[in-house]
């Protein structure tokens, strides 16, 4: 049986992606490097085999809305990507999983 697939509910506190600041140093994971001034942003379901870029982040304490387009299963798991822009040799991109969770 395929999955129910559903767009994101507009409006809600949560439905957004918000890079927190770390400090250089206390994480293996992400970093901008000397060059990077942003953040690109993906989003991969484990459903789905694509991976769609949602935006660009230029500041950590700055939202982006996750797009009510995206067609993403009900329930389950997702893989949210950041990566550097532009790169540079010390720039390292992060991914996060995350939970997706049907609302009533």
């Amino acid at each position: 049986m395929a999955a129910r697939l559903g767009e994101p509910a507009s409006c809600q506190d949560q439905d957004y992606v918000e890079a927190d600041s770390i400090s250089p140093g206390t994480t293996a994971d992400g970093y901008t490097g000397s060059a990077g001034t942003a953040l690109v942003v993906t989003f991969a379901t484990s459903s789905s085999s694509s991976i769609v870029v949602i935006g660009r982040l230029s500041n950590f304490y700055q939202p982006l809305p996750i797009p009510t387009s995206l067609n993403l299963p009900c329930s389950g798991t997702a893989q949210v990507g950041f990566a550097p822009e532009p790169t540079s040799p010390t720039a390292r991109s992060s991914v996060v999983k995350v939970s997706l969770v049907s609302q009533p």
